[in-house]
């Protein structure tokens, strides 16, 4: 399979519904893997990350690390409600939404704006994994730890505590 080798400017681009602008690249993109160093200066979006991204449409992985310095979630199409972010990331991931995603995500000294209300964490870590028809869920900061399981029933979930 062939590989290419990429190194410049991407002057937009269109993931998950959101057109992506003003993206620095250098890395290789081979099939539907991409792995190397993205410096984004979207209006939505300013970040610096490295690593691999499969951006197969069955599921998606992620191993992501570096400093997001402003990301506005509704306008990226993340979530519904203004939520602006900056942190220090590690994403290892999979999944195409939140209903299906699996792995880890690690937030270092970060800022959640939603509106007038600000929250800081020094770490967030958000984990996800499933064995059989089990799905446990987890949150956890300097300030609280949120675990969950979920039953999943063919189309069907239930959550329990």
């Amino acid at each position: 399979s062939a590989k290419l080798q990429l190194d410049g400017t991407v002057h937009q681009i269109e993931f998950n519904g959101y057109n992506y602008r003003h993206m620095d690249v250098n890395g290789q993109l081979g099939q539907s893997i991409f792995n190397g160093n993205v410096r984004i200066q979207d209006p939505n979006l300013v970040a610096d990350v490295h690593g691999a991204v499969d951006f197969n449409p069955a599921s998606n992985v992620f191993d992501i690390k570096g400093y997001l310095d402003y990301a506005h979630l509704s306008e990226l199409g993340l979530t519904e409600a203004p939520i602006r972010l900056k942190t220090i990331l590690d994403l290892q991931m999979s999944g195409n939404d939140i209903n299906d995603w699996m792995g880890n995500i690690s937030l270092r000294e970060t800022v959640l704006k939603e509106k007038d209300a600000l929250f800081r964490f020094d770490t967030l870590d958000l984990r996800s994994s499933q064995i059989a028809s089990l799905r446990k869920m987890s949150i956890q900061s300097e300030y609280f730890n949120i675990q969950s399981l979920i039953i999943c029933q063919q189309n069907a979930k239930r959550f329990i505590n």
